[in-house]
């Protein structure tokens, strides 16, 4: 069994040349826009802000049930379109196997922190870092608790991934 990667990377790439070509000719970026192997992942045709308020909660470093291999590759995607999406969320709060992408080694450092960078909150609890004895390794993000993740949900829509 192959892991898929090149091919991800591949498509990757063809949506951001066609995104870079429909750009340069004043297109908007639609659902069209997205190659097959994308679909699924959302690219907002018309934004209406540059946050989109809403906290995401990432429970696990794979994104649905079958297949981890499979899941892991769509939450790297997952990941990357965020950070490519005009509407972004205000806040991405990282728990239980979740925090492993915000540590040294994780090869979505640089997409969190391109996310930080555009303004959206980064953070992993601390407990959750301290079971995986990765605490020391944080290289993007906050450390937080599940306090400040409650209270954050209590007060904004939120999305549990």
């Amino acid at each position: 069994m192959t892991n898929g990667t090149g091919s991800l990377e591949r498509s990757i790439a063809a949506y951001e040349k066609t995104k870079a070509e429909k750009a340069a000719m004043g297109a908007p970026i639609s659902q069209d826009t997205v190659p097959p192997e994308l679909m699924g992942t959302a690219v907002p045709s018309v934004p209406t802000s540059s946050m989109g308020g809403k906290v995401l909660l990432l429970t696990k470093d794979y994104l649905g049930e079958g297949s981890e291999e499979l899941g892991r590759n769509l939450m790297k995607t997952f990941i990357y379109v965020l950070t490519e999406t005009d509407v972004k969320p205000k806040a991405i709060y990282c728990i239980n196997s979740a925090v492993k992408m915000l540590v040294e080694g994780s090869e979505h450092i640089e997409n969190f922190k391109a996310l930080e960078a555009a303004g959206v909150t980064v953070s992993g609890c601390g407990i959750c870092l301290d079971f995986y004895e990765v605490k020391d390794k944080v290289q993007v993000g906050t450390i937080t608790n599940l306090y400040a993740i409650t209270e954050s949900m209590m007060q904004e829509p939120f999305v549990t991934l």
